[in-house]
Protein backbone atom coordinates (compact mmCIF):
# COMPACT_ATOMS: atom_id res chain seq x y z
CA UNK A 1 0.00 0.00 0.00
CA UNK A 2 2.92 2.46 1.11
CA UNK A 3 4.79 1.38 -1.90
CA UNK A 4 1.38 2.70 -4.55
CA UNK A 5 1.01 5.42 -2.47
CA UNK A 6 4.28 6.75 -3.28
CA UNK A 7 4.28 5.93 -6.91
CA UNK A 8 1.41 7.86 -7.11
CA UNK A 9 2.83 10.92 -5.48
CA UNK A 10 6.04 10.48 -7.86
CA UNK A 11 3.08 11.07 -10.76
CA UNK A 12 1.75 13.80 -9.08
CA UNK A 13 4.79 15.39 -8.62
CA UNK A 14 5.73 14.93 -12.65
CA UNK A 15 2.78 16.60 -13.89
CA UNK A 16 2.70 19.28 -11.72
CA UNK A 17 6.57 19.99 -12.76
CA UNK A 18 5.54 19.19 -16.46
CA UNK A 19 2.82 21.82 -16.54
CA UNK A 20 4.81 24.21 -14.37
CA UNK A 21 7.76 24.40 -17.19
CA UNK A 22 4.99 24.59 -20.00
CA UNK A 23 3.55 27.93 -18.22
CA UNK A 24 7.03 29.30 -17.62
CA UNK A 25 7.78 28.36 -21.54
CA UNK A 26 4.28 29.57 -22.75
CA UNK A 27 5.02 32.83 -20.66
CA UNK A 28 8.44 33.45 -22.13
CA UNK A 29 7.34 35.73 -24.85
CA UNK A 30 3.53 38.01 -24.26
CA UNK A 31 2.36 40.63 -26.37
CA UNK A 32 -0.05 42.77 -26.75
CA UNK A 33 -2.60 43.73 -27.49
CA UNK A 34 -3.89 40.47 -28.50
CA UNK A 35 -7.05 42.42 -30.24
CA UNK A 36 -6.96 45.03 -32.55
CA UNK A 37 -9.89 46.79 -34.56
CA UNK A 38 -9.87 49.52 -37.00
CA UNK A 39 -12.42 51.05 -39.20
CA UNK A 40 -10.81 52.97 -41.90
CA UNK A 41 -11.71 53.73 -45.11
CA UNK A 42 -9.84 53.00 -48.38
CA UNK A 43 -6.65 54.67 -49.23
CA UNK A 44 -5.88 55.24 -45.45
CA UNK A 45 -2.59 54.57 -44.01
CA UNK A 46 -2.37 53.48 -40.34
CA UNK A 47 0.41 52.13 -37.88
CA UNK A 48 -0.55 50.02 -35.49
CA UNK A 49 1.92 49.16 -32.55
CA UNK A 50 2.44 45.72 -30.50
CA UNK A 51 4.37 45.44 -27.22
CA UNK A 52 5.93 42.34 -27.08
CA UNK A 53 7.99 41.07 -23.52
CA UNK A 54 10.90 38.88 -22.94
CA UNK A 55 9.96 37.13 -19.36
CA UNK A 56 12.69 34.68 -19.76
CA UNK A 57 16.14 34.49 -18.28
CA UNK A 58 17.30 33.44 -22.02
CA UNK A 59 17.62 35.57 -25.59
CA UNK A 60 14.59 34.91 -27.56
CA UNK A 61 14.97 35.22 -31.26
CA UNK A 62 11.06 35.99 -32.06
CA UNK A 63 9.50 35.69 -35.51
CA UNK A 64 6.42 37.63 -36.80
CA UNK A 65 4.32 35.76 -39.83
CA UNK A 66 0.84 37.21 -39.93
CA UNK A 67 -1.60 35.51 -42.07
CA UNK A 68 -5.38 35.24 -43.14
CA UNK A 69 -7.72 34.47 -40.53
CA UNK A 70 -10.85 35.31 -42.37
CA UNK A 71 -11.07 35.88 -45.96
CA UNK A 72 -14.53 37.14 -47.48
CA UNK A 73 -15.11 36.07 -51.29
CA UNK A 74 -14.81 39.82 -52.55
CA UNK A 75 -11.13 40.34 -50.88
CA UNK A 76 -9.84 37.10 -51.98
CA UNK A 77 -7.50 38.69 -54.58
CA UNK A 78 -6.15 40.73 -51.87
CA UNK A 79 -2.80 39.38 -50.41
CA UNK A 80 -1.42 39.75 -47.32
CA UNK A 81 1.48 41.95 -48.34
CA UNK A 82 -1.17 44.40 -49.80
CA UNK A 83 -2.47 46.07 -47.20
CA UNK A 84 -0.29 44.64 -43.98
CA UNK A 85 3.49 44.98 -43.25
CA UNK A 86 4.93 43.98 -40.06
CA UNK A 87 8.02 45.48 -38.90
CA UNK A 88 10.79 44.06 -37.94
CA UNK A 89 9.58 40.26 -39.52
CA UNK A 90 12.25 39.01 -36.58
CA UNK A 91 13.89 40.17 -33.54
CA UNK A 92 16.02 39.52 -30.51
CA UNK A 93 14.89 39.92 -27.02
CA UNK A 94 17.17 39.82 -24.11
CA UNK A 95 16.01 38.63 -20.61
CA UNK A 96 13.41 41.13 -19.55
CA UNK A 97 13.56 43.41 -22.95
CA UNK A 98 10.33 45.10 -23.95
CA UNK A 99 10.31 46.26 -27.86
CA UNK A 100 7.56 47.68 -29.87
CA UNK A 101 6.77 46.36 -33.21
CA UNK A 102 5.04 48.30 -35.76
CA UNK A 103 1.99 46.88 -38.08
CA UNK A 104 1.86 48.81 -41.03
CA UNK A 105 -1.83 48.65 -42.74
CA UNK A 106 -2.55 50.39 -45.93
CA UNK A 107 -6.03 49.64 -47.14
CA UNK A 108 -6.63 48.81 -50.93
CA UNK A 109 -8.62 50.60 -52.92
CA UNK A 110 -10.94 47.08 -54.07
CA UNK A 111 -11.16 45.97 -50.65
CA UNK A 112 -15.12 45.50 -49.36
CA UNK A 113 -15.65 44.71 -45.67
CA UNK A 114 -13.38 43.87 -43.56
CA UNK A 115 -9.79 42.77 -43.69
CA UNK A 116 -8.89 39.80 -40.65
CA UNK A 117 -5.62 38.84 -40.11
CA UNK A 118 -3.90 36.24 -37.39
CA UNK A 119 -0.56 37.67 -36.37
CA UNK A 120 2.00 34.81 -34.73
CA UNK A 121 4.94 35.86 -32.72
CA UNK A 122 7.03 32.53 -32.46
CA UNK A 123 10.17 32.43 -30.61
CA UNK A 124 12.59 30.11 -32.30
CA UNK A 125 13.65 27.26 -29.60
CA UNK A 126 17.43 26.80 -29.22
CA UNK A 127 18.98 23.04 -29.68
CA UNK A 128 17.75 20.87 -27.26
CA UNK A 129 14.65 22.72 -26.71
CA UNK A 130 11.49 20.82 -27.17
CA UNK A 131 9.26 23.47 -26.93
CA UNK A 132 7.84 25.75 -29.41
CA UNK A 133 5.32 28.29 -28.09
CA UNK A 134 3.13 30.46 -30.80
CA UNK A 135 1.69 33.93 -29.60
CA UNK A 136 -0.73 35.01 -31.80
CA UNK A 137 -2.63 38.28 -32.09
CA UNK A 138 -5.62 39.63 -34.05
CA UNK A 139 -6.27 42.68 -36.24
CA UNK A 140 -9.62 43.26 -37.80
CA UNK A 141 -9.48 46.23 -40.19
CA UNK A 142 -13.40 47.51 -41.10
CA UNK A 143 -13.35 48.94 -44.68
CA UNK A 144 -15.61 52.21 -43.58
CA UNK A 145 -18.63 52.88 -45.75
CA UNK A 146 -18.56 48.90 -47.42
CA UNK A 147 -19.82 47.25 -43.95
CA UNK A 148 -22.83 45.49 -43.89
CA UNK A 149 -24.57 44.79 -40.48
CA UNK A 150 -26.99 42.17 -41.14
CA UNK A 151 -27.10 39.84 -37.79
CA UNK A 152 -30.00 37.34 -37.04
CA UNK A 153 -31.01 35.12 -33.88
CA UNK A 154 -31.67 31.70 -35.84
CA UNK A 155 -32.49 29.68 -32.40
CA UNK A 156 -33.41 30.09 -29.26
CA UNK A 157 -33.29 27.10 -26.66
CA UNK A 158 -33.43 27.33 -22.44
CA UNK A 159 -33.80 24.41 -20.58
CA UNK A 160 -33.49 22.63 -17.05
CA UNK A 161 -29.57 22.31 -16.42
CA UNK A 162 -27.79 19.89 -14.38
CA UNK A 163 -29.04 19.46 -10.72
CA UNK A 164 -32.79 21.44 -11.22
CA UNK A 165 -31.41 24.57 -9.55
CA UNK A 166 -30.19 26.59 -13.01
CA UNK A 167 -30.92 27.16 -16.69
CA UNK A 168 -28.93 26.54 -19.84
CA UNK A 169 -29.69 28.63 -22.54
CA UNK A 170 -28.58 28.76 -26.43
CA UNK A 171 -28.79 31.01 -28.27
CA UNK A 172 -27.48 31.12 -32.34
CA UNK A 173 -26.54 33.66 -34.47
CA UNK A 174 -26.37 33.89 -37.69
CA UNK A 175 -24.02 36.62 -39.72
CA UNK A 176 -25.12 37.44 -43.05
CA UNK A 177 -23.12 40.66 -43.46
CA UNK A 178 -19.50 41.31 -44.47
CA UNK A 179 -17.86 42.06 -41.02
CA UNK A 180 -17.68 39.58 -37.99
CA UNK A 181 -19.66 40.49 -35.10
CA UNK A 182 -18.62 40.24 -31.17
CA UNK A 183 -21.68 40.25 -28.90
CA UNK A 184 -22.11 40.74 -25.23
CA UNK A 185 -25.12 38.05 -24.43
CA UNK A 186 -27.18 38.57 -22.32
CA UNK A 187 -30.56 36.46 -21.44
CA UNK A 188 -33.07 37.68 -18.97
CA UNK A 189 -35.88 35.62 -17.28
CA UNK A 190 -38.64 37.37 -16.42
CA UNK A 191 -41.93 36.99 -15.22
CA UNK A 192 -45.54 36.65 -17.51
CA UNK A 193 -45.75 40.62 -16.45
CA UNK A 194 -41.88 41.84 -17.69
CA UNK A 195 -40.65 41.88 -13.96
CA UNK A 196 -37.01 40.69 -13.35
CA UNK A 197 -36.47 37.08 -11.94
CA UNK A 198 -32.23 36.45 -12.82
CA UNK A 199 -29.68 36.91 -16.07
CA UNK A 200 -27.34 35.23 -17.27
CA UNK A 201 -24.43 36.43 -18.42
CA UNK A 202 -22.65 34.46 -21.65
CA UNK A 203 -18.85 34.91 -21.75
CA UNK A 204 -17.85 37.29 -24.30
CA UNK A 205 -15.33 36.68 -27.17
CA UNK A 206 -15.98 34.14 -29.76
CA UNK A 207 -16.81 36.15 -32.66
CA UNK A 208 -18.97 34.98 -35.63
CA UNK A 209 -17.61 35.81 -39.13
CA UNK A 210 -19.30 36.70 -42.23
CA UNK A 211 -21.22 33.47 -43.98
CA UNK A 212 -21.07 31.33 -40.62
CA UNK A 213 -23.42 30.78 -37.75
CA UNK A 214 -21.91 30.71 -33.98
CA UNK A 215 -23.57 29.01 -31.33
CA UNK A 216 -23.58 30.54 -27.43
CA UNK A 217 -24.56 29.31 -23.98
CA UNK A 218 -25.06 30.31 -20.62
CA UNK A 219 -26.18 29.42 -17.07
CA UNK A 220 -28.67 31.00 -15.29
CA UNK A 221 -28.85 30.10 -11.55
CA UNK A 222 -32.61 30.26 -10.60
CA UNK A 223 -35.40 27.46 -10.33
CA UNK A 224 -38.75 28.69 -11.31
CA UNK A 225 -42.20 27.16 -10.20
CA UNK A 226 -44.40 25.67 -12.94
CA UNK A 227 -45.91 28.56 -15.34
CA UNK A 228 -45.25 30.71 -18.52
CA UNK A 229 -42.26 32.75 -18.18
CA UNK A 230 -40.54 35.49 -20.54
CA UNK A 231 -36.80 35.34 -21.88
CA UNK A 232 -35.13 39.24 -23.35
CA UNK A 233 -32.18 38.23 -25.19
CA UNK A 234 -30.19 41.29 -24.85
CA UNK A 235 -26.98 41.44 -27.28
CA UNK A 236 -24.56 44.21 -27.78
CA UNK A 237 -22.75 43.89 -30.87
CA UNK A 238 -19.58 45.20 -29.22
CA UNK A 239 -16.96 45.46 -31.65
CA UNK A 240 -19.48 47.66 -34.65
CA UNK A 241 -21.48 50.00 -31.64
CA UNK A 242 -24.69 47.91 -32.40
CA UNK A 243 -27.77 46.16 -30.20
CA UNK A 244 -29.90 43.48 -31.32
CA UNK A 245 -33.21 41.96 -28.92
CA UNK A 246 -36.17 39.81 -28.96
CA UNK A 247 -38.13 38.50 -25.88
CA UNK A 248 -39.49 34.56 -26.40
CA UNK A 249 -41.98 32.94 -23.76
CA UNK A 250 -41.35 29.63 -22.14
CA UNK A 251 -43.66 27.26 -20.69
CA UNK A 252 -42.10 25.92 -17.50
CA UNK A 253 -43.41 22.28 -15.86
CA UNK A 254 -42.03 20.35 -12.69
CA UNK A 255 -38.68 20.02 -11.68
CA UNK A 256 -37.85 23.37 -13.37
CA UNK A 257 -38.49 21.47 -16.54
CA UNK A 258 -38.95 23.78 -19.68
CA UNK A 259 -41.82 22.20 -21.56
CA UNK A 260 -42.27 24.54 -24.74
CA UNK A 261 -40.60 27.36 -26.02
CA UNK A 262 -42.25 29.35 -28.23
CA UNK A 263 -39.88 30.50 -30.88
CA UNK A 264 -40.45 31.52 -34.63
CA UNK A 265 -37.10 30.90 -36.52
CA UNK A 266 -36.48 34.14 -39.19
CA UNK A 267 -37.33 31.59 -41.92
CA UNK A 268 -40.50 30.64 -40.98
Amino acid sequence: MNKRILYVFLIAIFFLATAQDLYAASAAVSISPVKKTLVLPRGEEKEVIYTAINNSDRTQHVVVRPRYWHVSEENTGIQMTAWLNMIPAEFDLEPGETRNIVGKITVPEEAVGELAAMIAFTPIPEEGQALNIIFSVSLYVIIRGTEEIDCRLTNFMIDRYQDANSLIAKVSLENKGNTHITPRVNVHVQDILGREIKTGNFKYGKPVYPGTTQDYFGEIYTRLKPGIYKAWVDMELANVSSRLDKKFYFLVGLKNRVIYTFFRRPNE
